[in-house]
């Protein structure tokens, strides 16, 4: 069946409605920041993928009907020897929590090495509005993605997912698993989880996937 939406490139033009769009649909119902009550209407300059739009990576699925954007796929750029300067550590105690777990997973695993690549795209943040949920927008949006990037020639995609939703999107595109971290075993300094969130939500897994011509 055709589909009735769109997947063009994100621009900086986008910057404001991407933020009231993730504000909205993402944080809260994200694991992580549902868990630990981190408050969803950040300000802009709180959601750290936005600061790669000049990249040209991110992608939005948009209605024909009217505009309105059904999913968003945010994406950056990396290199493994030139690694960005993160921002500096939230004020708020929720948001500096989820900011510290996804550092400790990123660390626990070097990409670059087990794919033999020196650049890549990242897919930071993968959402599809309530309404447009069921009509694989999400696969959509990374599946174009990965073939984005494997026309332009770069070597690899990851993503770290956080949610049982998407790890199920990245199973299903291919992606292969090599890392995770569960959420049970994620500790505080007196042994107790960080973060215990509702079942199917069990797990932190890093993906990635060489990309090839074939692949």
């Amino acid at each position: 069946m055709e589909s009735d939406y769109d997947i063009v490139t994100a621009t900086e033009d986008d910057r404001e409605r991407i933020a009231s769009f993730v504000c909205q649909h993402f944080y809260p119902r994200e694991p992580l920041n549902q868990d630990v009550g981190a408050p969803p209407n950040r300000p802009i300059s709180a959601i750290y993928a936005l600061q790669f739009l000049a990249d040209g990576l991110s992608l939005l699925a948009v209605s024909r009907a009217d505009g309105g954007i059904l999913g968003v796929c945010l994406s950056s750029k990396e290199r493994a020897a030139e690694h960005r300067k993160t921002t500096a550590m939230p004020d708020n105690e929720a948001y500096a929590k989820i900011c510290n777990f996804v550092r400790h997973v990123k660390g626990g695993v070097d990409v670059w090495q087990l794919s033999g690549a020196d650049h890549g795209v990242y897919v930071q943040t993968l959402v599809v509005s309530d309404a447009a949920k069921g009509r694989g927008i999400g696969r959509a949006l990374m599946e174009t993605t990965r073939d984005r990037a494997r026309a332009a020639e770069v070597p690899l995609m990851f993503v770290v997912c956080t949610s049982f939703i998407s790890i199920k999107i990245a199973d299903s595109i291919g992606m292969q698993r090599v890392y995770s971290v569960a959420y049970k075993d994620y500790k505080d300094e007196k042994g107790a989880p960080v973060f215990t969130p509702p079942p199917p939500h069990t797990e932190t897994v890093v993906f990635l996937q060489k990309l090839t011509p074939d692949s």
